[in-house]
């Protein structure tokens, strides 16, 4: 495997096979683990398509194993970093670590994507920005016919 973060933190791993092993460690590890994971479970259910897919999750070890999403990427204006994390918001999270080292390039289909999400949060949806938006789509199905 070869090294790709190795820190107090966390270890992170690229394995042969491309898949991506990361290991927690220090304060709070098995918060962060838990969080990561509900993080990227609330992700993969509602499809957003540039983070991670988590494939294995072993609490005795505090690990985790999940695919590959590219490379680091080594620079990126300021605009098109904010612009990527908050597409991350019309997914209903935050990320809490807006760096561009928690973004990578997946060049099989050109894709920006963002990791590590030991520190994100789940949003609470905007009902009301909702039910304001579907109010409009319902008056204009009406006005057209």
């Amino acid at each position: 495997m070869i090294t790709v973060k190795n820190t107090e933190r966390s270890c992170v791993q690229r394995a042969f096979d491309g898949l991506i092993h990361k290991c927690y460690r220090g304060h709070h590890a098995r918060q962060r683990l838990e969080n990561e994971v509900r993080v990227l479970e609330h992700l993969r259910i509602h499809n957003c398509p540039f983070v991670p897919r988590l494939i294995t999750i072993d609490r005795a070890t505090l690990s985790i194993v999940q695919s590959n999403c590219g490379v680091a990427v080594q620079t990126l204006p300021d605009w098109r970093l904010q612009q990527l994390f908050a597409a991350l918001r019309e997914f209903h999270v935050e990320h809490g670590d807006c760096a561009l080292r928690n973004v990578t390039y997946r060049a099989n289909d050109g894709v920006f994507c963002i990791v590590d999400f030991e520190l994100a949060k789940i949003l609470e949806p905007n009902w009301s920005c909702q039910l304001q938006h579907l109010h409009k789509e319902i008056e204009h199905i009406l006005s057209t016919h």
